[in-house]
């Protein structure tokens, strides 16, 4: 198969002088939202019309597929796709007439019929090199330039769709200016960076946790993965031994952070709540189809993996123990061992090994009681005005289970508190007074049910908040 990537050139042509974006009607087939019929689709400011053609890598013929692309789709065209792709801004439907064509493929193996004349032209050959490396010798950087060059566009045109994916990638990490460390932690550490100008997270990870890094580098690659409320992927890198993964940077931090240091409004919690749910939804979400997306479990949800947006929405980050699960292929692969996140978030089945490793479902509920403890975290920190003394109370900053567990918790203090004993974090009396905490408190019970079976799915919780508003809406989340 032959890769291809988002030429820097492209990109330039098409930004160079369009200072105001604006919606772009596109030609769409193959990749049209929601599967519309009417090959109409529509970008948001800043987007693009595109035209892709692959390979099919049994018929040898060329398929095309036309759409819209999001501005700063994150990481796709640093990717190792099968594809041609060309993009444009100009007018309407200016993709429909883009005219792209793919390599054929041919054998290695190739067969030399020397003619009479071969010697000769051979000797001219061999003339022709020589002075070729006295060039380059002279012009060292030149050479050393291209080389690098083309053993770049190489590493994007290299790929495989079956099994592990193979991550060479265009090397972007010399391109990049590290400016301060962000965190630090048992994977390694996150600095601050700029690219093009832009401010953009490096995660670099230590050599031992080169197979998290893997993972979570494939789980961003997965088609049709970009969301809102998904942290946007640029791209990875390998440098020696480190490992690299850069991604958008957002200046609030993780919600662990903003919650440590920030209150809440009753709107500013609705809306964290709900683009974490939506975000989680779609995670979840399997879609059918060619090009299809297998469901996700991300399996170490906590305040720490998600991000906070400048728009008060959340991201959610930090992949590198998610699964994914296709039903048409009905193959679940579990990568190390089942009993893996963060202790104190882990579902009460994973705490006493009852969970069923082989039913993808279950690793959905189990994200499910984590998000419970992380909507916990959030309504903590909500201002409220009491009914009884019309002042504004809100409680300090905790971690859950704070009050019950030591402050680096085993797995076997964990199973004794959540399963043992069936405790859950206090709720005050005070949430009940309020419609939007009420609303969501009732949502955070219900997602810590003992039995997973009774918990919420993303889809039911994510309908239960947003019934709090009518305006609140997926597609007004977007412009948000």
């Amino acid at each position: 198969m032959i890769g291809a990537f988002l030429p820097n050139e492209l990109v330039n042509q098409t930004k160079e002088g369009h200072s105001t974006y604006r919606n772009l009607t596109c030609y769409c087939h193959g990749d049209c939202p929601n599967n519309l019929g009417n090959n109409i689709c529509r970008t948001r400011p800043g987007g693009y019309c595109f035209t892709a053609v692959v390979q099919n890598e049994f018929t040898k013929s060329n398929e095309f597929t036309y759409g819209c692309m999001p501005p700063h789709q994150n990481g796709g065209w640093f990717m190792c796709f099968p594809k041609h792709i060309s993009c444009c801004d100009t007018e309407d439907y200016c993709n429909k007439n883009i005219t792209i064509a793919i390599a054929s493929i041919k054998n290695e193996s190739m067969e030399y019929n020397i003619p009479v004349l071969g010697i000769i032209i051979i000797g001219l050959i061999l003339m022709m090199v020589m002075v070729a490396l006295l060039v380059c010798k002279k012009q060292a950087k030149l050479c050393i330039t291209c080389s690098l060059s083309r053993e770049e566009r190489t590493d994007q045109a290299e790929g495989s769709d079956r099994g592990t994916t193979r991550l060479k990638q265009r090397s972007i990490a010399h391109e990049i200016q590290f400016e301060n460390l962000i965190s630090r932690g048992g994977y390694g550490q996150i600095y601050l960076g700029r690219w093009r100008n832009e401010k953009v997270a490096v995660k670099i990870f230590h050599e031992e946790h080169k197979a998290s890094w893997e993972n979570e580098t494939e789980i961003y690659r997965t088609v049709l993965l970009p969301h809102e409320n998904i942290l946007h992927y640029i791209a990875s890198d390998l440098i020696d031994i480190q490992m690299l993964l850069i991604t958008e940077y957002y200046e609030n931090g993780s919600l662990y952070d903003f919650l440590s240091n920030e209150t809440i409004e009753t709107d500013q919690l609705q809306l964290l709540a709900f683009s974490l749910i939506l975000g989680l939804s779609h995670l979840h979400k399997e879609i059918i189809g060619n090009p299809g997306k297998p469901g996700i479990a991300h399996r170490d949800i906590k305040s720490k993996n998600i991000l906070v947006k400048n728009n008060g929405q959340c991201s959610i980050a930090d992949f590198g123990f998610a699964i994914k699960y296709l039903s048409t292929e009905n193959d679940l692969r579990i990568k190390g061992k089942v009993q893996v996140g963060t202790v104190r978030y882990m579902a009460p089945e994973i705490l006493n090994a009852t969970l069923n490793q082989h039913i993808f479902d279950e690793y959905k509920q189990a994200d499910m009681y984590a998000i419970s403890l992380v909507l916990w975290e959030m309504i903590r920190r909500c201002r409220i005005v009491s009914v009884d003394t019309k002042l504004i109370t809100y409680d300090d900053y905790a971690l859950p289970y704070y009050d019950v567990v030591p402050a680096d918790p085993s797995i076997e203090d964990m199973r004794t508190v959540v399963c043992d004993q069936g405790l859950r974090p206090s709720i005050s009396a005070l949430w009940q007074e309020n419609k939007v905490l009420s609303t969501i408190s009732k949502v955070m019970e219900e997602c810590w049910n003992p039995n997973p079976a009774a918990r919420l799915t993303a889809l039911r919780a994510k309908k239960t908040i947003q019934r709090l508003d009518g305006d609140l809406t997926e597609s007004s989340m977007e412009i948000l």
